[in-house]
């Protein structure tokens, strides 16, 4: 098992999205693929896929053997390309010819001691040491008994054991070299070595046979029985032994021999590397997969991450960000996101998302194919509403007596249900409606329902469509648009502004009807979305494209120039703020100051960088939830953002990558530094060691005492 790395801090906000591992399917063979279970991927949802290699990324390979991150933040990788250093933005190879290298390409296994040394197993050179910039190489003429090295693992007083294929030594502290042989007639061919917190060193042969060198001295073999591929140490003393079967067999040792605690069976065949991370989840890497064994001992399939397989290692960065080397494919990386898949969240597929609503932690979601629903555990909701729905829904929103509406783009109209009778009514054109294509639905202040359709718009009290007159109870003319409506919203003053697709904006009272055109000052005719400003009576407007403001007199109607224009499909309001959806970005800003020119344009957003990887339905139904919780309509779903998150703030490390003092260069810190008297330049190489998706960190030095 790999030392766990010594976090600064954990990026432990809520996040990240769609995550397209292995599910089930079919083999050549006729054999089904194990699948990845639901909770699994429920804690995958926090994480954004990427894979590195040759074609994504600039990584150096299509392959990496081990993974290691230091504790000065580096990530370090080995392969039969070389060994690599990554500091966030660019690879420093060392290979078989590299200067100042250790003339191996060939590397097989990497860790870090206790004092900092990186350590290096190498297929042909032996043992490496990295201290300071430099290397230094234990070989066949240092003492080793093989120049290959399989593993490497370290003792309390910070011996460093390596298994190869002619046995087990250490190098202390003193740089001595010391062979350690097993009292046994088997080659010692060891590929796999781990030290528990009693001072027992366990090895695997390349065999299969499992063995345990006490802490006193004395060799103990487990009863051979399916043949052990690794082992890990890890915590309460447990023993993990991966075999080649795809058994993790947990193991303690005491009193002289072993027991076995439990046996799982896993999917996976060739378990190569055993890995605990800080959520306590115990790795299991393989030929033909990754898994992990939970908190309860459960062992859940991840699945197949880019089909290459034969996977070798695995890593968690101080981001709480995984890496998991593959001989073939290179690297997959698990990064922390800033969203959450809500299928992956409740275990639902639902494909392109139009519409999503919240009642009492039911989630309701309106989709080309029909409406669906799900209650606050993720257990899909059946009633006579979710099985009569089977077209298009582009709309759903609740009213005052706890009824929801469904507007449906088909014969079937615009549908009230209420949730507590699981009553259902609905209204097409034979009840008078401009168009049984509906979109969406708006309740006025007197309890009216006005419903937007591909028409126009109609009004409904208790069961019966009523005119525009009879809805504000007046008798002032009041021309209704004759086109597709795409939004609604009323205003402080009760007055029902229409967002219509070219035709502006129409605002309807008791004094009748206002129009509001790119004449009138917004910047187009296809209103996407409007939000009302409670301080003012006002109406912000998404006009494609930009933002306008319709003031609070309704008079005057301005762009807001401030904000760049963007289409915006989408503006809700969180307490103080106007949040604002494009296709591929949230933002964030303050309302009342976008109202206010000498104000500039201060916002917040996140999009790709932050681990958005779908795009943001047009013409969608989002909402934002009483905790702060954005849910968002997308073509693969529905994401949720999270306003409320509590992002745990950590100051990334940063390193001295290099000092170029007039041409030359300066990798070796081991001392001091001198610089000539009569230099020119120097110029500081600096490494901001952030793997997540997105930092704002910025890096500043200064040089002190250069007068």
């Amino acid at each position: 098992m790999r030392k766990i790395l010594k976090r600064l801090s954990g990026a432990a906000f809520a996040a990240a999205l769609l995550f397209s591992w292995q599910a089930a399917s079919i083999t050549a063979r006729g054999e089904e693929t194990p699948r990845r279970d639901d909770f699994v991927g429920h804690f995958l949802a926090r994480y954004v896929t990427t894979f590195l290699n040759m074609g994504n990324n600039r990584f150096p390979s299509d392959e990496s053997n081990a993974v290691l991150q230091t504790g000065d933040g580096y990530m370090w990788f080995g392969g039969y390309n070389g060994l690599y250093r990554y500091d966030g933005a660019k690879y420093t190879v060392w290979d078989a010819v590299s200067p100042g290298g250790f003339g191996s390409q060939n590397i097989r296994a990497l860790y870090e001691a206790e004092d900092g040394t990186l350590w290096i197993g190498t297929n042909d050179k032996g043992l490496v040491a990295y201290r300071n910039g430099a290397f230094e190489i234990y070989d066949r003429t240092a003492g080793i008994p093989s120049n290959t090295i399989r593993d490497i693992a370290e003792d309390a007083d910070g011996g460093i054991y390596c298994g190869t294929p002619e046995g087990i030594f250490y190098v202390g502290r003193d740089g001595s070299v010391n062979l350690v042989p097993l009292d046994t007639d088997i080659r010692q061919a060891v590929v796999s070595l781990c030290f528990d917190g009693g001072g027992n060193l366990y090895a695997v042969l390349n065999g299969g046979e499992l063995f345990v060198l006490t802490g006193d001295g004395a060799t103990v073999r487990r009863p051979h029985s399916s043949p052990v591929h690794s082992v890990g140490c890890v915590s309460d003393g447990r023993v993990i032994a991966g075999t080649r079967d795809g058994e993790a067999l947990i193991l303690r040792f005491g009193g002289g021999g072993f027991t076995l605690s439990e046996e799982k069976t896993t999917p996976l065949a060739n378990i190569s590397s055993v890995y605990e991370d800080s959520n306590g989840y115990i790795w299991l890497t393989s030929e033909t997969g990754v898994g992990f064994l939970d908190n309860s001992g459960s062992y859940r399939h991840v699945g197949n991450p880019g089909g290459a397989g034969f996977f070798s290692d695995i890593c968690e960065d101080y981001q709480n960000g995984y890496w998991i080397t593959a001989t073939r494919g290179g690297i997959t990386k698990l990064t922390v996101g800033a969203f959450s898949d809500f299928n992956a969240l409740l275990y639902t597929e639902t494909g392109s998302a139009n519409a999503v609503f919240m009642d009492n932690d039911d989630v309701y979601i309106g989709t080309n194919d029909g409406l669906f629903a799900v209650d606050k555990s993720g257990r899909p909701i059946h009633t006579e509403l979710t099985g009569m729905i089977d077209g298009r829904v582009r709309g759903i929103s609740g009213d005052t007596r706890g009824n929801v509406w469904i507007c449906v783009y088909s014969e079937l109209g615009v549908i009230r249900y209420d949730p507590k009778t699981k009553s259902v009514k609905s209204w097409t054109d034979a009840d008078g409606m401009t168009s049984e294509r509906t979109r969406v639905a708006h309740e006025l202040a007197n309890g009216v329902m006005a419903v937007g359709t591909a028409e126009g718009i109609s009004f409904i009290k208790g069961d019966e469509v009523i005119s525009a007159n009879e809805a504000f109870e007046t008798n002032a003319f009041i021309e209704l648009p004759e086109i597709m409506v795409l939004s609604l919203v009323s205003s402080t003053d009760g007055t029902l502004y229409i967002g219509t697709d070219g035709d502006g904006v129409y605002a309807i009272n008791k004094e009748g009807t206002v129009r509001y055109r790119e004449e009138d000052g917004l910047t187009g005719g296809v209103v996407l979305r409007m939000l009302s400003n409670p301080n003012d009576n006002g109406v912000w407007v998404a006009a494609s494209p930009g933002l306008c403001y319709i003031d609070g007199d309704g008079k005057t109607a301005r762009v807001i120039n401030k904000v760049p224009p963007y289409t915006f499909l989408d503006a809700l309001r969180y307490k103080d703020d106007i949040v604002l959806l494009t296709s591929g970005m949230i933002i964030r800003t303050d309302a009342e100051k976008l109202l206010v020119p000498e104000f500039p344009f201060a916002h917040t957003s996140v999009g790709q960088a932050s681990g958005l990887t779908v795009q943001i339905s047009a013409n969608a139904r989002n909402m934002i939830a009483d905790n702060g919780d954005l849910y968002f309509c997308t073509d693969a779903g529905v994401s949720i953002y999270s306003f409320e998150s509590v992002k745990e703030h950590f100051v990334p490390y940063a390193g001295i990558a290099a000092i170029e003092i007039d041409g030359r260069e300066y990798s070796d810190f081991r001392g001091v530094v001198k610089i000539p008297r009569d230099a020119n330049r120097i110029t500081f190489e600096m490494s901001l060691l952030s793997f997540g998706l997105t930092d704002d960190t910025v890096l500043v030095y200064m040089l002190s005492g250069q007068s």
